[in-house]
């Protein structure tokens, strides 16, 4: 990582890697990627026509592709359970 004048790191992303994400997935991609990117300061995914995971080359790239899909399989499960567990609070608490 080189440092500029005021020694502010500047990441280098030197490995670009295309991620495949299924259509029923796409809806939580945005919500995926700030966990993974908050998660991961090594890496950054970008979503253009494809979805880009950029990395400084460190971390093995298949660990890096499992902690996303993690992560976008966490927000769709969270997504999808979300009406349910605000309906089983409503029930519990008598609102």
């Amino acid at each position: 990582m080189e440092r500029t004048e005021s020694s502010t790191p500047i990441q280098r992303f030197e490995r670009r890697t295309l991620i495949d994400v299924d259509e029923a997935h796409r809806p939580h991609l945005a919500a995926a990627i700030l966990r993974f990117n908050a998660a991961n300061a090594a890496a950054r995914v970008e979503v253009s026509k494809q979805i880009t995971l950029s990395d400084d080359g460190t971390s093995p790239i298949d660990t890096l592709i499992a902690n996303f899909h993690h992560c976008l399989y966490r927000e769709k499960i969270y997504s999808e359970t979300l009406p349910l567990r605000r309906a089983l609070i409503s029930g519990v608490l008598g609102r």
